[in-house]
């Protein structure tokens, strides 16, 4: 049975990622993104198996959720969606300023 990973933020960094993922073999790769013009991109470039808006409906959904976004987006990202994660999911970032985040 195949496991996903949640890309959110299809960005410039969400984006490569999430292409660079599409090999991993038995892993479904679920971008999300809030902005259409984004998702349409992403999907123009095939940048994941799935696209969607659904953030909760990935998370989930997912085995891995890699946060591609900046630091006030990570900590807006997990009051909204803090119950949804699954038990044992690795959760995961790419922001490279824990600042904000550590101040919580």
């Amino acid at each position: 049975m195949g496991k996903n990973i949640a890309v959110i933020g299809l960005g410039l960094i969400g984006g490569s990622l999430s292409i660079a993922l599409r090999g991993f073999e038995d892993y479904t790769i679920i971008g999300v993104d809030r902005e259409e013009e984004t998702l349409r991109i992403a999907k123009e470039r095939e940048a994941a198996d799935q696209i969607t808006k659904d953030a909760k409906k990935a998370v989930l959904a997912a085995d891995v959720v890699i946060l591609c976004l900046h630091p006030a987006g990570i900590l807006s990202f997990f009051q909204e969606y803090a119950g949804c994660f699954r038990r044992g999911a690795l959760v995961t970032d790419v922001c490279g300023i824990k600042t904000a985040i550590a101040q919580v």
